[in-house]
C-alpha cells in the first residue's frame, strides 16, 4: 500500500479515502484504524434491508 501512497502523491494527490461497514468487515476496519486512517464521518446506510452505519475514512499523503 505504501508503493500506492507514493504514487498517488507524486500525481498531486493528497490524501486517500476509503469506505466500510464496520459491522460487516471488522478486519477491514481495525486495519484501517491502524494503519493510520482517520474516520472523518459516519453515516446510516442500508445493506440488503439491514440498517447498518457506513464509516468514510480518510488519510493524508506525505
Amino acid at each position: 500500500m505504501n508503493e500506492s501512497f507514493q504514487q498517488a502523491g507524486k500525481e498531486g494527490y493528497l490524501y486517500v479515502t476509503i469506505n466500510t461497514y464496520k459491522d460487516k468487515f471488522p478486519a477491514i476496519y481495525s486495519y484501517l484504524t491502524n494503519y493510520g486512517f482517520k474516520e472523518y464521518k459516519k453515516e446510516p446506510n442500508n445493506w440488503n434491508g439491514q440498517k447498518i452505519v457506513k464509516s468514510f475514512f480518510r488519510k493524508n499523503i506525505e
